[in-house]
């Protein structure tokens, strides 16, 4: 696992858009390394959630920490 760097605002990457990850490819290895390495990320940072796009990968995939139980959501919709 990796330890990614974290952009913080006003960084112009914060404000591209996200593309919708593909159904094929959730069980990538490439999906799941990020994912894996978003969860190291997130916990080395003493965070509780991080988005794709806080370390410059514009895909749809947020890490959030729940009372210690950890969840990725690909293509998470808001409502």
């Amino acid at each position: 696992m990796t330890h990614l760097n974290v952009l913080t605002d006003p960084n112009k990457e914060l404000r591209i858009p996200s593309k919708e990850v593909k159904k094929k490819d959730i069980e990538s290895d490439q999906t799941q390394n990020l994912i894996n390495d978003m969860i190291e990320t997130m916990k080395l940072e003493d965070g509780i959630g991080i988005a794709a796009p806080q370390i410059g990968v514009h895909e749809r995939i947020i890490i959030v920490d729940m009372d210690g139980k950890i969840d990725a959501f690909i293509n998470p919709k808001i409502s």
